[in-house]
């Protein structure tokens, strides 16, 4: 596989995940829940520390497209490295 065919994938599952009910659902309830942390980043870190670097890359893309709180999810993503 080629760059542009994994970028090209890459891209296809932020989408397809950001339009998933299971990651809208659950990006609403983190969002209307109460902001413990700025930008809800605690839930988001909580969510991302799982997995390897490309899956929390793909997964935070399409949390940020679903609705979450940009803020939250890159300052969860910095946290985790």
């Amino acid at each position: 596989m080629n760059e542009q065919q994994k970028i090209d994938k890459a891209v296809a599952l932020v989408e397809e995940f950001a339009k998933d009910p299971d990651v809208i659902a659950l990006v609403q309830r983190i969002e209307s829940g109460p902001e413990l942390t700025q930008g809800h980043y605690g839930k988001y870190l909580a969510l991302l520390s799982s997995g390897n670097k490309d899956s929390r890359a793909i997964l935070s893309l399409a949390l940020i497209s679903a609705g979450a709180n940009k803020f939250g999810v890159d300052s969860a993503m910095r946290i985790i490295g």
